[in-house]
Protein backbone atom coordinates (compact mmCIF):
# COMPACT_ATOMS: atom_id res chain seq x y z
CA UNK A 1 0.00 0.00 0.00
CA UNK A 2 2.87 2.31 0.78
CA UNK A 3 4.14 1.88 -2.78
CA UNK A 4 0.72 2.94 -4.09
CA UNK A 5 1.21 6.40 -2.64
CA UNK A 6 -0.85 6.04 0.54
CA UNK A 7 0.89 7.56 3.55
CA UNK A 8 1.69 5.58 6.69
CA UNK A 9 -0.70 7.82 8.61
CA UNK A 10 -3.54 6.92 6.25
CA UNK A 11 -2.64 3.24 6.42
CA UNK A 12 -2.71 3.41 10.24
CA UNK A 13 -6.08 5.16 10.15
CA UNK A 14 -7.50 2.54 7.76
CA UNK A 15 -6.26 -0.29 9.98
CA UNK A 16 -7.94 1.29 13.03
CA UNK A 17 -11.20 1.74 11.12
CA UNK A 18 -11.14 -1.86 9.91
CA UNK A 19 -10.43 -3.13 13.43
CA UNK A 20 -13.45 -1.20 14.72
CA UNK A 21 -15.52 -2.70 11.90
CA UNK A 22 -14.48 -6.18 13.05
CA UNK A 23 -12.34 -7.10 10.04
CA UNK A 24 -10.54 -10.30 11.09
CA UNK A 25 -7.48 -9.52 8.96
CA UNK A 26 -7.11 -6.06 10.46
CA UNK A 27 -7.34 -7.61 13.92
CA UNK A 28 -4.18 -9.61 13.14
CA UNK A 29 -2.20 -6.36 12.94
CA UNK A 30 -0.70 -5.62 16.34
CA UNK A 31 1.53 -2.68 15.42
CA UNK A 32 2.71 -0.72 12.40
CA UNK A 33 6.46 -0.09 12.71
CA UNK A 34 6.87 2.87 10.43
CA UNK A 35 10.54 3.49 11.22
CA UNK A 36 11.48 -0.13 10.41
CA UNK A 37 9.10 -0.52 7.45
CA UNK A 38 7.58 -3.55 9.13
CA UNK A 39 4.31 -4.75 10.62
CA UNK A 40 3.87 -6.80 13.78
CA UNK A 41 1.15 -9.43 13.46
CA UNK A 42 -0.46 -11.59 16.12
CA UNK A 43 -0.73 -15.13 14.78
CA UNK A 44 -1.80 -18.53 16.05
CA UNK A 45 1.18 -20.87 16.10
CA UNK A 46 -0.81 -24.07 15.64
CA UNK A 47 -3.57 -25.22 13.36
CA UNK A 48 -6.33 -26.62 15.59
CA UNK A 49 -7.64 -28.78 12.74
CA UNK A 50 -4.31 -30.57 12.29
CA UNK A 51 -4.07 -33.38 14.85
CA UNK A 52 -0.67 -34.50 13.56
CA UNK A 53 1.19 -31.45 14.89
CA UNK A 54 4.87 -31.49 14.10
CA UNK A 55 6.90 -32.02 17.28
CA UNK A 56 9.26 -29.28 16.16
CA UNK A 57 6.50 -26.73 16.83
CA UNK A 58 5.32 -28.23 20.11
CA UNK A 59 7.08 -25.63 22.27
CA UNK A 60 5.53 -22.61 20.53
CA UNK A 61 3.19 -20.38 22.48
CA UNK A 62 -0.36 -20.59 21.11
CA UNK A 63 -0.28 -16.92 20.10
CA UNK A 64 2.83 -15.15 18.84
CA UNK A 65 3.84 -11.68 17.74
CA UNK A 66 5.64 -11.86 14.40
CA UNK A 67 7.49 -8.96 12.78
CA UNK A 68 6.97 -8.94 9.02
CA UNK A 69 9.64 -7.05 7.07
CA UNK A 70 7.94 -5.17 4.25
CA UNK A 71 11.26 -4.90 2.36
CA UNK A 72 11.30 -8.65 1.65
CA UNK A 73 8.79 -11.09 0.20
CA UNK A 74 6.37 -13.26 2.15
CA UNK A 75 8.49 -16.30 1.21
CA UNK A 76 11.61 -14.70 2.69
CA UNK A 77 9.77 -13.73 5.90
CA UNK A 78 8.55 -17.32 6.26
CA UNK A 79 12.01 -18.72 5.56
CA UNK A 80 13.54 -16.37 8.15
CA UNK A 81 11.16 -17.53 10.91
CA UNK A 82 11.42 -21.18 9.91
CA UNK A 83 15.23 -21.03 10.13
CA UNK A 84 15.03 -19.37 13.56
CA UNK A 85 12.64 -22.08 14.78
CA UNK A 86 14.73 -24.87 13.26
CA UNK A 87 17.90 -23.61 14.95
CA UNK A 88 16.06 -23.17 18.24
CA UNK A 89 14.69 -26.71 18.04
CA UNK A 90 18.14 -28.15 17.26
CA UNK A 91 19.68 -26.21 20.14
CA UNK A 92 16.94 -27.46 22.48
CA UNK A 93 17.64 -31.08 21.46
CA UNK A 94 21.39 -30.64 22.03
CA UNK A 95 20.75 -29.08 25.43
CA UNK A 96 18.44 -31.92 26.47
CA UNK A 97 20.97 -34.51 25.30
CA UNK A 98 23.81 -32.79 27.17
CA UNK A 99 21.65 -32.51 30.31
CA UNK A 100 20.79 -36.22 30.17
CA UNK A 101 24.48 -37.13 29.81
CA UNK A 102 25.38 -34.86 32.73
CA UNK A 103 22.67 -36.44 34.90
CA UNK A 104 23.85 -39.95 34.05
CA UNK A 105 27.46 -38.97 34.80
CA UNK A 106 26.41 -37.46 38.14
CA UNK A 107 24.44 -40.59 39.01
CA UNK A 108 27.40 -42.82 38.14
CA UNK A 109 29.73 -40.62 40.19
CA UNK A 110 27.31 -40.66 43.14
CA UNK A 111 27.06 -44.46 43.03
CA UNK A 112 30.87 -44.75 42.96
CA UNK A 113 31.14 -42.40 45.96
CA UNK A 114 28.57 -44.40 47.92
CA UNK A 115 30.40 -47.65 47.15
CA UNK A 116 33.73 -46.03 48.10
CA UNK A 117 32.40 -44.85 51.47
CA UNK A 118 30.84 -48.23 52.27
CA UNK A 119 34.22 -49.94 52.00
Amino acid sequence: MQSSGISWTDIGRMVKEEKKAGNPLANLIYKLNLDKNSVTLILDAANEEDDSANSMFANFDPVMKIDIDLHISAQMNIRKYFEIKKKSYEKELKTKTAANIAIKDAETHAVKEVIKHRQ
